[in-house]
């Protein structure tokens, strides 16, 4: 059983072009009226996906290399520098977190130090737990 079987294409177009050229007043105008808006949204759609679908350029990845002869004490400073960097930026983060805090009216104080009451509260628990497991496997 065909979905198309009833339908006739000559026939669909004839109708259209019988009813454009009926005599009415204001008919062709209302229809190009009509007609407008979704030609304005296929197009629109048509360019926005023809931008989007084009992949973006391959990036260049940098890979840092390091002699063999480097020690230990060259490695550790590195990771201290690293690690130390990582903390400025997070902080950096921290505090644009807060100033959108304050921005939209919160206590951001408050806030911190009810984080880190439960974080406290979590490590003494953390603990005492591990204090009853060393008990018990000992006995």
């Amino acid at each position: 059983m065909s979905f198309f079987k009833d339908v006739s294409f000559s026939g669909a177009g004839g109708d259209v072009v019988r009813y454009l050229f009926a005599k009415r007043e204001h008919n062709f105008v209302l229809w190009l009226a009509a007609c407008i808006p979704p030609l304005l949204m296929v197009t629109t759609f048509y360019f926005d996906a023809i931008t989007k679908s084009t992949p973006p350029p391959p990036g260049v990845f940098y890979i840092e290399s390091w002699p063999l002869s480097r020690s230990m004490e060259d490695i550790k400073r590195d990771q201290a520098i690293r690690a130390a960097e990582k903390r400025k930026i997070l902080e950096a983060r921290r505090e644009s977190y807060k100033a959108l805090g304050r921005a939209s009216g919160m206590d951001v104080d408050k806030i911190e130090r009810e984080g880190k009451a439960r974080k406290k509260a979590a490590e003494q628990a953390e603990a005492k737990a591990a204090a009853q497991t060393a008990i018990g496997a000992s006995k």
